[in-house]
């Protein structure tokens, strides 16, 4: 099994239907939908999203929409 891919999209073909939302690095995470996030969970983004160190970059959070 492999943890890491390097075109996020490349798994909607295993299931057709399936379709690539979003796939941001933590450190460039959208706005939470209702409200600000919690104060530690902010402050634990700050330090990589100000610096953006590789490892952290090649993290994705990937949201997919099921069919």
């Amino acid at each position: 099994m492999r943890w890491a891919r390097a075109d996020p999209a490349e798994p909607t073909a295993w299931r057709p239907g399936t379709r690539l939302l979003t796939s941001p690095a933590p450190a460039t995470l959208p706005a939470p939908p209702r409200g600000r996030p919690p104060g530690a969970y902010r402050e634990m983004l700050a330090g990589p999203a100000e610096r953006r160190p590789p490892r952290v970059e090649e993290y994705r959070l990937t949201l997919r929409g099921l069919p």
